[in-house]
Protein backbone atom coordinates (compact mmCIF):
# COMPACT_ATOMS: atom_id res chain seq x y z
CA UNK A 1 0.00 0.00 0.00
CA UNK A 2 1.63 3.54 -0.72
CA UNK A 3 0.66 5.09 2.92
CA UNK A 4 2.74 2.22 3.96
CA UNK A 5 6.12 3.15 2.62
CA UNK A 6 8.59 0.72 3.69
CA UNK A 7 7.38 -1.76 5.80
CA UNK A 8 6.87 -4.64 8.14
CA UNK A 9 5.19 -7.43 8.14
CA UNK A 10 4.13 -9.65 11.05
CA UNK A 11 3.02 -13.67 10.38
CA UNK A 12 1.18 -14.65 13.53
CA UNK A 13 0.36 -18.17 11.71
CA UNK A 14 -3.11 -19.52 10.57
CA UNK A 15 -3.33 -16.78 7.71
CA UNK A 16 -2.84 -13.87 10.62
CA UNK A 17 -0.82 -10.86 9.14
CA UNK A 18 -0.59 -7.66 10.86
CA UNK A 19 1.41 -4.69 9.04
CA UNK A 20 3.23 -1.68 10.36
CA UNK A 21 4.09 1.43 8.44
CA UNK A 22 5.60 3.79 6.71
CA UNK A 23 8.75 3.34 9.12
CA UNK A 24 11.69 5.25 8.98
CA UNK A 25 13.82 1.94 9.87
CA UNK A 26 12.86 -2.04 10.27
CA UNK A 27 14.86 -3.00 13.73
CA UNK A 28 14.10 -6.81 12.66
CA UNK A 29 15.40 -8.93 9.84
CA UNK A 30 13.00 -10.77 7.27
CA UNK A 31 12.75 -14.30 8.81
CA UNK A 32 13.04 -13.28 12.28
CA UNK A 33 11.18 -14.28 15.26
CA UNK A 34 10.14 -11.62 17.51
CA UNK A 35 8.59 -11.63 21.04
CA UNK A 36 5.26 -9.42 22.28
CA UNK A 37 6.30 -5.64 23.41
CA UNK A 38 9.82 -6.25 21.18
CA UNK A 39 10.25 -3.18 19.16
CA UNK A 40 10.21 -4.08 15.29
CA UNK A 41 10.23 -0.41 13.69
CA UNK A 42 10.95 3.39 14.10
CA UNK A 43 7.97 5.45 12.22
CA UNK A 44 8.77 7.12 9.46
CA UNK A 45 7.06 9.30 6.61
CA UNK A 46 5.74 8.53 3.56
CA UNK A 47 4.18 10.83 0.69
CA UNK A 48 3.04 13.99 1.66
CA UNK A 49 3.11 13.29 5.02
CA UNK A 50 5.79 15.58 7.33
CA UNK A 51 5.87 14.32 10.49
CA UNK A 52 6.21 10.35 11.47
CA UNK A 53 2.66 8.49 11.94
CA UNK A 54 2.26 4.85 11.78
CA UNK A 55 -0.38 2.74 10.13
CA UNK A 56 -1.27 -0.39 11.04
CA UNK A 57 -3.59 -3.00 9.26
CA UNK A 58 -4.44 -6.48 10.31
CA UNK A 59 -5.38 -8.89 7.58
CA UNK A 60 -6.53 -12.74 7.65
CA UNK A 61 -6.26 -14.80 4.96
CA UNK A 62 -5.06 -11.74 3.13
CA UNK A 63 -8.32 -9.89 3.91
CA UNK A 64 -8.36 -6.72 5.96
CA UNK A 65 -9.93 -7.27 9.31
CA UNK A 66 -11.27 -4.46 11.33
CA UNK A 67 -8.76 -3.77 14.30
CA UNK A 68 -10.94 -2.70 16.94
CA UNK A 69 -12.83 -5.51 18.63
CA UNK A 70 -8.86 -7.46 18.87
CA UNK A 71 -6.25 -4.06 20.21
CA UNK A 72 -6.82 -4.07 23.97
CA UNK A 73 -9.83 -1.88 25.91
CA UNK A 74 -8.27 1.33 26.26
CA UNK A 75 -9.55 3.65 29.76
CA UNK A 76 -11.62 7.01 28.18
CA UNK A 77 -10.00 10.33 29.86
Amino acid sequence: HPRFGRMVVLDHGNGWLTAYGPLARATVKQGEFVKAGERIAIAGTAGPVKKPDLHFRILKDDKEVDPMPRLPKRARK
